[in-house]
């Protein structure tokens, strides 16, 4: 699925145009080569982070609220496309999550549920065909 390569770059833009214009703190691996780009608020992390690969591809973008991640974080493979997402509170993984495999690569594909204090209380693994290979606790109504 080559499409979702541009799913992290098309949101970026947006981003970007919608910014904040509080404090910005970027990073760089060299001179023009971004590395990550994070918003502040009286010093403190506020707002979204996005990072980079070398390669100038989106690695992952995390919300933060005075501090803590809140709200949901993103990672993706070099490729561009989605690995895995979570939502969190006060800095504490709730809700349910996704891990995704790269269309390149034979992974699984797995989704959990997390209490209020960020455990996992439900997961359950399929492979890439869909075929569920294995199951741990118990699945809790939605969040």
């Amino acid at each position: 699925m080559k499409y979702c390569k541009y799913i992290p770059l098309l949101s970026l833009i947006f981003y970007s145009c919608n910014a904040d214009t509080g404090n910005v703190k970027m990073e760089y691996y060299s001179k023009n080569q971004i590395k990550s780009i994070k918003h502040y608020k009286d010093g403190i992390q506020d707002g979204e982070a996005i990072f980079f690969y070398p390669s100038g591809n989106v690695k992952g973008r995390i919300s933060f609220f005075k501090g803590n991640i809140d709200g949901y974080a993103y990672n993706f493979y070099p490729s561009g496309c989605l690995e895995k997402y979570r939502r969190y509170k006060n800095g504490k993984e709730v809700g349910t999550g996704e891990d995704y495999y790269d269309h390149e690569l034979p992974l699984t594909k797995s989704f959990f549920q997390f209490n209020d204090s960020g455990r996992v209380v439900y997961k359950v693994n399929y492979n890439i065909h869909g075929q569920r290979l294995s199951e741990e606790g118990k699945e809790q109504p939605d969040y």
